[in-house]
């Protein structure tokens, strides 16, 4: 009998702290109340984090993550999500003030926009520290979930907008930290037990000068769970998980945009 409560303390503890998660979110919805986007940001990251924290297969809370659809006009930005009606503004700074509105649509603007969905899809989904997506594969595997769908409206002309990594390399409002170090982080993918080989991996992909936002073409920002498990994975060799013939693989997670059309591509699964 001692051996069973044991077994389930784990499974208590974990039910306690959704609980106790719940209300937390449900104090911020309160306190936040009227501002949907961002209580929709806070509710995707409490369900990632439930995700994260439970057995594989014994989830409480599924995956609530709706895509943010965002729509650039020549004076302001709109952004609602999926599954719900109407659209905000997008409040974001111009010369150090926040805004809703402008004279006219700019690269600047553009690439913030980007910036703070590129970080607002890293943190919802747990800053690639979480183990999301626990589905057992055998291969190499892309899992992915669109974070925001970014479209231009047709009466803006400029046909490309530049300078997205030089913009991430300013600091996050109000943080002393730029997009770029919140964003990118090494890991290691693949290396030897015996130390003769390593490869690492950066969270956040180039985006070099030669890097353009159409505005002909419909972006995502995709957050990606590369799953490197191939034979070692299967069930014959599941007790060496990521582990075979001496060497190892380990999960990585990045976020980056992406364009709509290329996703099969890109992703093998696609959550959302």
């Amino acid at each position: 009998m001692k051996k069973k409560s044991q077994a389930t303390d784990p499974l208590l503890i974990i039910i306690v702290a959704v609980a106790v998660g719940l209300i937390l979110l449900v104090l911020f919805v309160y306190i936040f109340k009227g501002q949907s986007a961002v209580i929709d940001v806070e509710k995707c990251r409490f369900s990632v984090l439930a995700q994260a924290n439970v057995p594989e297969g014994k989830s409480l809370l599924p995956l609530n993550c709706p895509r943010r659809i965002i729509t650039f006009y020549n004076d302001h930005v709109e952004i609602g999500n999926t599954g719900k009606k109407g659209a905000e503004k997008y409040e974001l700074y111009i010369a150090g003030e926040k805004t809703k509105s402008f004279d006219r649509i700019t690269a600047d603007i553009v690439n913030q926009i980007y910036a703070e969905e590129l970080r607002i899809c890293w943190y919802q989904m747990g800053e690639g520290n979480q183990d999301i997506f626990k589905e057992k594969i055998t291969k190499n595997y892309n899992m992915c979930l669109i974070c925001a769908e970014m479209n231009f409206d047709e009466n803006v002309k400029t046909d490309e907008f530049k300078g997205l990594g030089e913009y991430l390399n300013k600091n996050i409002p109000y943080k002393q930290q730029k997009y770029i170090d919140y964003l990118s982080k090494t890991v290691t993918g693949e290396k030897s037990w015996w130390g003769l080989y390593k490869k690492e991996y950066t969270t956040l992909p180039v985006i070099d000068s030669t890097f353009s936002i159409s505005t002909k073409d419909k972006n995502v920002i995709l957050f990606n769970a590369f799953k490197p498990n191939w034979l070692w994975s299967s069930s014959w060799i599941s007790a060496l998980p990521n582990k075979a013939f001496g060497m190892e693989y380990n999960d990585f997670h990045t976020v980056y945009p992406w364009k709509a059309n290329d996703l099969a591509n890109e992703c093998n699964i696609l959550y959302n």
